[in-house]
């Protein structure tokens, strides 16, 4: 696959940052790729793990307040 835009410049070795670029290789970390999945879907799933995530700390308070009012 084939880098594009300021990654492209970076890869091939034409960019100001190719040193650092060869580092972060030789570190073992992955070469510069597009994402698997297209943005929208992307966004989708982050809110719905915010919106369970939500719904859990929900729960949560609504038990401690439940708790706290018990006692009382």
């Amino acid at each position: 696959m084939r880098a594009t835009g300021a990654a492209a410049l970076i890869a091939d070795g034409n960019g100001d940052h190719h040193g650092t670029y060869r580092r972060i290789l030789d570190a073992g970390h992955p070469v510069l790729a597009l994402p698997d999945t297209d943005p929208a879907t992307g966004a989708e799933q982050l809110r719905a793990n915010l919106d369970q995530a939500h719904e859990h700390r929900q729960r949560q308070a609504g038990q401690t307040l439940s708790l706290a009012t018990a006692r009382n």
